[in-house]
């Protein structure tokens, strides 16, 4: 091969490869926005609001922190937790991953629902319940609706018992972790994200549930 043909393939080369880093760099440039909470801090963060309840850092009898209400250890009950993240690119997806803390006695008809909208348009919404009853106890009708509507109790579950709350009822794990992860279309310049949890039982210490692990990564 001739010396110009040599010096040609090596401009060629070095292009392609210039061209390839200018795109993995535009990719790096993408990521407009991120938020991340593991709930570390003594203080709940100023982007969690509740119409419903005073939120706080609670610790499960395991020392994991979490997402639940101010004056307990328990989680949250038939509450509403809000996520607003405010300048944020005008249009995008967020891709948004977070942990769900299903304690106690849990059946399977209590309904969590997450959604997403944009200050202009754009809107998600998931609605879906977990349950940790135990399968050789319960009949086999006993279910959730999540991953999908009729699936039998902790199917899709991360972790069980993991936050060593104690037992209410022996039919029941005493707590599951379900790790969820969701992309979200949104347009406008701020973020909301709903958490919300209803049909639980009024006694906070036989049915609660808390959030953890909060990441969202917004790309334009």
């Amino acid at each position: 091969m001739s010396t110009s043909k040599k010096i040609n393939k090596l401009r060629i080369y070095f292009s392609v490869l210039l061209a390839v880093l200018c795109i993995s760099t535009a990719n790096a440039n993408a990521v407009e926005t991120s938020f991340h909470d593991n709930f570390s801090n003594a203080t709940v963060k100023p982007e969690w609001t509740s119409p419903t309840t005073s939120l706080g850092i609670n610790t499960a009898p395991s020392g994991q922190r979490f997402l639940g209400r101010a004056g307990s250890n328990d989680g949250l009950s038939n509450d509403t937790v809000v996520l607003t993240l405010s300048d944020v690119p005008v249009e995008g997806v967020a891709e948004v991953t977070f942990d769900v803390y299903v304690i106690r006695s849990m059946d399977g008809d209590e309904a969590f629902q997450f959604s997403g909208i944009g200050t202009t348009s754009g809107a998600f919404h998931l609605a879906t319940s977990f349950s940790n009853l135990k399968i050789p106890i319960q009949p086999p009708q006993s279910s959730q609706s999540y991953p999908w509507p009729g699936s039998l109790p902790l199917t899709g579950t991360y972790r069980i018992g993991n936050l060593h709350y104690s037992l209410v009822n022996p039919s029941h794990f005493s707590d599951s972790t379900y790790r969820l992860r969701f992309r979200v279309p949104y347009t406008g310049d701020t973020l909301i994200l709903r958490f919300r949890m209803s049909g639980l039982q009024e006694d906070i210490t036989d049915e609660s549930w808390g959030i953890d692990k909060v990441d969202v990564v917004i790309r334009d």
